[in-house]
């Protein structure tokens, strides 16, 4: 999850299909996701077209719960993680923001 996290530019938009995979019931489980990351500092002309297109990508990606998110913290909030834990990246993290 973490490097999924770092590959998410700080300051460009980008579509992004993931399959986060966790333990449930002592199950191995999985979500697929398809991702509309447009972060705050994004240009906003970008941020527009980016969620116009959206519903054209997403007929493509069929069974994948969507997700807009301008934060890591949103992301972690719909896969129920928490943003505070040692195992995760915070929003704000410094050295997530300097890639």
């Amino acid at each position: 999850f973490d490097n999924f996290i770092y590959s998410l530019p700080p300051a460009q938009c980008r579509y992004v299909v993931y399959d986060h995979e966790f333990m449930k019931d002592g199950r191995k489980q999985d979500k697929l996701l398809f991702i509309t990351w447009c972060p705050r500092s994004a240009d906003t002309n970008t941020k527009m077209l980016y969620a116009t297109e959206r519903p054209r990508v997403a007929e493509w990606i069929v069974g994948a719960f969507q997700v807009n998110a301008d934060s890591v913290g949103e992301i972690k909030d719909y896969l129920g993680l928490d943003a505070g834990s040692d195992e995760d990246i915070a929003p704000d993290d410094d050295a997530w923001l300097s890639d």
